[in-house]
């Protein structure tokens, strides 16, 4: 083999070694295009790794490709296609990915109305530690829209334990919970905080990288 053909090789070699395998990088790409709002861009890839990792009886693969195809369907508004999702992956999940599980059914509740559901769904993973800082606020964040939305007396309370969990936080977590400080504030009557927190949102927001500012409302 010549200089530059063994060269070659050990660059091609190294690039294989490199490079993440087709699942992960199907994944990877699904929940880019989830985060952007592409929810038919998201589906496809999502729906690309369920098969790949069917192939390969990788449990744990097949439950995040599972949450992710529930996910793409609730947020297209598609609510009896997550519920099937759910439901098919349901067993697994509560061992795998317990928090996700809980946050999609918690979300799927309250898009059918069904309040005092949502929070149950929500309670067990709240008051035990989550896999990730990210994963313990989104549950949070959608524990406070389940009490905006039953319009409970304690919608205060999680809003300061959100507060606490975002800290100096200056991503789309600090959006979110300006947001709803706005809706507090809107319902109680005050309306110029109301205003002045949406401002603040809003030029917040704007500071954000491009692919957050969408995934941030």
């Amino acid at each position: 083999m010549t200089r530059i053909g063994f060269l070659l090789a050990a660059a091609l070699l190294t690039a294989c070694a490199s490079a993440p395998p087709h699942g992960e990088r199907l994944l990877t790409q699904a929940e880019t295009r989830l985060a952007q709002g592409d929810h038919a861009g998201a589906s496809d890839a999502f729906r690309e790794a369920l098969a790949h990792y069917q192939m390969l009886n990788d449990e744990a693969a097949i439950v995040r490709s599972g949450l992710g195809l529930a996910g793409a369907a609730l947020l297209a508004g598609r609510l009896q296609a997550a519920d099937d999702r759910l439901q098919a992956i349901c067993q697994q999940a509560e061992i795998i990915e317990p928090e996700r599980l809980r946050l999609l059914q918690s979300s799927l509740a309250l898009q059918r109305g069904y309040y005092e559901q949502a929070r149950l769904f929500l309670e067990p993973v709240l008051t035990s530690p989550t896999r990730s800082d990210a994963l313990y606020r989104a549950l949070l964040a959608k524990r406070i829209e389940v009490a905006l939305a039953a319009e409970a007396d304690d919608v205060d309370d999680w809003l300061t334990r959100y507060a606490q969990a975002v800290g100096e936080r200056r991503d789309q977590s600090a959006v979110r919970l300006h947001r709803f400080r706005a809706e507090r504030a809107r319902r109680a009557g005050d309306a110029e905080t109301a205003r002045r927190e949406l401002l603040e949102a809003h030029r917040l927001e704007k500071s954000l990288p491009a692919a957050l500012q969408r995934h941030s409302r």
